[in-house]
C-alpha cells in the first residue's frame, strides 16, 4: 500500500475541514425541532394526603414528599387567595403546608395572546422558552417577592394558562384542565397540563 504523506497546509486544511463538518453536525438540533416535554397532573390541596409536591423531573412532572419540589395547589382563606399555585418560599404555600422552602419557582402572567390554541399547539422547546421570557412575573405587592405564585379570589377557568420557570432553569407553560376546587378547610384538587424544557 502506497502511503500518503500529507503538507502542513493540507494538514491544517484537512482539519479545519473536520472542524467544520463537526460543528455542523451539531448544529443540525436546533432549540425549535427539540419536543418540549408534556405532562398531565392532578394536584391536591394542603388537605390531601399525597399528590401535593409537583416536581419537573427530565422529562415527566412527578411528585416529592420533601421540600425539594417545584410547586403545590392550595386553597387560602383571604380575598384574592382563595385559590393559589405557589413554589416552595412562597408564604402561602409555607403557611398551607408549614414548609420552610427556599428556593423559588418563579411565575408569569403570559401575554394575552397566549391562548388555549396556542398551548395546544407547542410541541417544541423554543417556543415554550419563547412564552416563558416574554411572560411578566406576577406582584404579589410589598412584603412579598415578585413571582412567587399566581392567585385568584374565583376557580381559574379551564383553558386558563400561565407559566413558571423553577430553580433549577426548567421553563414551563402550564394550562388549566380541571377546575380548582376545595377550600382551606374542605379537600380540593387543580388538573394542569405542563409542557416544559
Amino acid at each position: 500500500m502506497k502511503k500518503v504523506i500529507l503538507s502542513g497546509v493540507a494538514m491544517i486544511a484537512l482539519a479545519t475541514a473536520t472542524l467544520f463538518t463537526t460543528s455542523c453536525k451539531k448544529d443540525e438540533v436546533l432549540p425549535s425541532v427539540v419536543p418540549a416535554y408534556s405532562s398531565d397532573v392532578i394536584m391536591n390541596n394542603q388537605k390531601g394526603t399525597a399528590s401535593q409536591f409537583g416536581k419537573l423531573n427530565a422529562s415527566v412532572v412527578g411528585f416529592s414528599t420533601s421540600a425539594d419540589f417545584d410547586l403545590a395547589y392550595g386553597n387560602g382563606s383571604a380575598s384574592g387567595n382563595k385559590y393559589f399555585i405557589g413554589g416552595p418560599n412562597d408564604p402561602s404555600v409555607q403557611a398551607v403546608y408549614t414548609t420552610t422552602g427556599t428556593t423559588q419557582t418563579t411565575f408569569k402572567v403570559v401575554a394575552a395572546g397566549v391562548t388555549t390554541a396556542v398551548f395546544d399547539t407547542l410541541t417544541n422547546s423554543k417556543a415554550v422558552i419563547s412564552i416563558v421570557d416574554a411572560a411578566t412575573a406576577t406582584d404579589l405587592g410589598s412584603g412579598t417577592v415578585a413571582g412567587t405564585r399566581v392567585r385568584s379570589n374565583d376557580p381559574w377557568a379551564v383553558g386558563t394558562v400561565f407559566a413558571f420557570q423553577t430553580s433549577s432553569g426548567k421553563k414551563a407553560v402550564a394550562k388549566v384542565t380541571a377546575a380548582p376546587s376545595g377550600t382551606s378547610s374542605t379537600l380540593g384538587s387543580i388538573g394542569l397540563t405542563i409542557k416544559f424544557y
